[in-house]
Protein backbone atom coordinates (compact mmCIF):
# COMPACT_ATOMS: atom_id res chain seq x y z
CA UNK A 1 0.00 0.00 0.00
CA UNK A 2 1.56 3.24 -0.88
CA UNK A 3 0.60 6.41 1.17
CA UNK A 4 2.67 8.98 3.06
CA UNK A 5 -0.05 9.99 5.52
CA UNK A 6 -1.05 6.12 6.33
CA UNK A 7 3.34 5.13 6.37
CA UNK A 8 3.34 8.87 9.02
CA UNK A 9 0.68 7.46 11.30
CA UNK A 10 2.05 3.69 11.59
CA UNK A 11 5.65 5.28 11.89
CA UNK A 12 5.19 4.01 15.56
CA UNK A 13 3.04 1.97 15.91
CA UNK A 14 3.55 -1.71 16.46
CA UNK A 15 -0.08 -3.54 15.46
CA UNK A 16 -2.49 -2.53 13.05
CA UNK A 17 -5.89 -4.41 12.39
CA UNK A 18 -6.98 -4.13 8.59
CA UNK A 19 -11.35 -4.64 8.84
CA UNK A 20 -13.71 -4.53 6.26
CA UNK A 21 -17.34 -3.83 8.58
CA UNK A 22 -20.60 -4.67 6.79
CA UNK A 23 -24.65 -4.74 7.46
CA UNK A 24 -24.79 -7.31 5.29
CA UNK A 25 -27.28 -6.83 1.62
CA UNK A 26 -30.90 -7.88 2.98
CA UNK A 27 -31.26 -3.84 3.97
CA UNK A 28 -30.55 -3.04 0.77
CA UNK A 29 -32.46 -6.13 -1.29
CA UNK A 30 -35.51 -4.22 1.12
CA UNK A 31 -34.62 -0.83 -0.51
CA UNK A 32 -34.80 -2.56 -4.26
CA UNK A 33 -37.79 -4.10 -3.66
CA UNK A 34 -39.31 -0.56 -2.17
CA UNK A 35 -41.30 1.95 -4.32
CA UNK A 36 -41.68 4.52 -2.16
CA UNK A 37 -39.13 6.89 -2.34
CA UNK A 38 -39.36 8.00 0.82
CA UNK A 39 -39.35 4.96 2.64
CA UNK A 40 -36.28 4.20 0.33
CA UNK A 41 -34.51 7.47 1.88
CA UNK A 42 -35.35 5.88 5.55
CA UNK A 43 -34.27 2.24 4.79
CA UNK A 44 -31.42 4.21 3.29
CA UNK A 45 -30.84 6.06 6.34
CA UNK A 46 -31.64 3.69 8.89
CA UNK A 47 -28.84 1.66 7.23
CA UNK A 48 -26.10 4.00 7.78
CA UNK A 49 -26.75 4.49 11.28
CA UNK A 50 -26.61 0.74 11.46
CA UNK A 51 -23.21 0.34 10.06
CA UNK A 52 -21.84 3.70 11.83
CA UNK A 53 -23.38 1.34 15.10
CA UNK A 54 -21.56 -1.53 13.96
CA UNK A 55 -18.22 0.09 13.28
CA UNK A 56 -18.34 1.46 16.91
CA UNK A 57 -18.46 -1.86 18.36
CA UNK A 58 -16.27 -3.11 16.33
CA UNK A 59 -13.39 -0.04 17.80
CA UNK A 60 -14.82 -0.98 21.11
CA UNK A 61 -14.16 -5.25 20.45
CA UNK A 62 -10.83 -4.53 19.51
CA UNK A 63 -9.98 -1.87 22.27
CA UNK A 64 -10.83 -4.26 25.07
CA UNK A 65 -9.57 -7.62 23.27
CA UNK A 66 -6.62 -6.19 22.54
CA UNK A 67 -6.33 -4.59 25.86
CA UNK A 68 -5.13 -1.12 23.51
CA UNK A 69 -4.95 2.14 25.43
CA UNK A 70 -5.22 6.02 24.12
CA UNK A 71 -7.35 6.10 21.41
CA UNK A 72 -8.12 3.89 18.01
CA UNK A 73 -7.45 5.63 14.65
CA UNK A 74 -8.33 4.68 11.27
CA UNK A 75 -7.66 5.21 7.73
CA UNK A 76 -9.61 3.97 4.86
CA UNK A 77 -8.42 4.07 1.06
CA UNK A 78 -10.34 6.66 -0.83
CA UNK A 79 -11.02 9.99 0.85
CA UNK A 80 -7.67 11.67 0.32
CA UNK A 81 -5.50 11.58 -2.89
CA UNK A 82 -2.77 10.34 -0.75
CA UNK A 83 -4.50 6.67 -0.72
CA UNK A 84 -6.89 6.57 -3.35
CA UNK A 85 -9.56 4.00 -3.63
CA UNK A 86 -7.58 1.46 -5.75
CA UNK A 87 -5.97 0.79 -2.68
CA UNK A 88 -8.74 -0.96 -1.72
CA UNK A 89 -7.04 -3.76 -4.13
CA UNK A 90 -4.15 -4.49 -1.43
CA UNK A 91 -5.80 -3.68 1.30
CA UNK A 92 -8.28 -6.49 0.27
CA UNK A 93 -6.07 -8.69 -0.45
CA UNK A 94 -4.22 -8.28 3.36
CA UNK A 95 -7.52 -9.36 4.56
CA UNK A 96 -7.87 -12.22 2.21
CA UNK A 97 -11.63 -13.78 0.88
CA UNK A 98 -13.37 -11.34 2.45
CA UNK A 99 -16.61 -12.27 0.38
CA UNK A 100 -16.57 -15.77 2.01
CA UNK A 101 -15.70 -14.85 5.38
CA UNK A 102 -18.20 -11.36 5.52
CA UNK A 103 -19.95 -11.19 2.74
CA UNK A 104 -18.00 -8.30 0.82
CA UNK A 105 -16.64 -7.97 -2.38
CA UNK A 106 -14.91 -5.39 -4.52
CA UNK A 107 -16.13 -4.32 -7.90
CA UNK A 108 -14.17 -4.04 -10.86
CA UNK A 109 -14.76 -0.14 -10.39
CA UNK A 110 -13.41 -0.92 -6.63
CA UNK A 111 -17.17 -0.04 -4.98
CA UNK A 112 -17.78 -2.82 -2.15
CA UNK A 113 -21.03 -4.75 -2.35
CA UNK A 114 -23.09 -4.33 -0.42
CA UNK A 115 -22.65 -1.08 0.14
CA UNK A 116 -23.38 -0.30 3.38
CA UNK A 117 -19.66 -1.53 4.11
CA UNK A 118 -16.16 0.01 5.35
CA UNK A 119 -12.88 -0.95 5.12
CA UNK A 120 -9.49 0.58 6.31
CA UNK A 121 -6.67 -0.11 8.83
CA UNK A 122 -7.32 0.53 12.31
CA UNK A 123 -4.00 1.62 14.85
CA UNK A 124 -3.68 2.65 18.08
CA UNK A 125 -2.42 6.50 18.83
CA UNK A 126 -1.89 8.46 21.47
CA UNK A 127 -3.58 11.61 19.73
CA UNK A 128 -6.82 11.06 17.46
CA UNK A 129 -6.32 11.08 14.13
CA UNK A 130 -9.33 11.17 11.51
CA UNK A 131 -8.78 11.67 7.73
CA UNK A 132 -11.11 14.34 7.66
CA UNK A 133 -8.86 16.42 9.45
CA UNK A 134 -6.94 16.40 6.14
CA UNK A 135 -9.56 17.23 3.86
CA UNK A 136 -11.02 20.84 3.62
CA UNK A 137 -14.28 20.27 1.90
CA UNK A 138 -17.08 21.60 4.84
CA UNK A 139 -19.84 20.32 3.64
CA UNK A 140 -19.53 16.59 3.83
CA UNK A 141 -22.19 14.32 5.96
CA UNK A 142 -19.27 12.34 6.54
CA UNK A 143 -16.78 14.50 8.73
CA UNK A 144 -16.07 13.56 11.09
CA UNK A 145 -13.12 16.16 12.69
CA UNK A 146 -12.30 19.69 12.01
CA UNK A 147 -10.20 20.42 9.04
CA UNK A 148 -6.22 21.08 10.23
CA UNK A 149 -5.11 23.40 7.58
CA UNK A 150 -1.28 23.05 9.58
CA UNK A 151 -1.73 19.01 9.74
CA UNK A 152 -2.45 18.67 6.47
CA UNK A 153 0.85 21.04 5.26
CA UNK A 154 2.68 18.75 7.95
CA UNK A 155 1.30 15.66 5.80
CA UNK A 156 2.12 17.33 2.36
CA UNK A 157 -1.53 17.15 1.27
CA UNK A 158 -2.62 20.02 -1.16
CA UNK A 159 -5.88 21.91 0.11
CA UNK A 160 -6.99 22.10 -2.92
CA UNK A 161 -6.63 18.44 -4.50
CA UNK A 162 -8.87 16.80 -2.37
CA UNK A 163 -11.78 18.30 -2.51
CA UNK A 164 -14.36 16.16 -3.69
Amino acid sequence: MTSGVLRKQLDKVERVFPYVVSIGNQLEDQIRNCSDLLDQYYLDTIGNVALSTVRKYFERTLMSKYALEGCLSSMSPGPLSDWPIEEQKPLFSILGDEETSVGVRITEHLLMVPTKSISGIYFPTEIPFVCCQLCPRQRCASRKADFDEKLARENNISIHQDIH
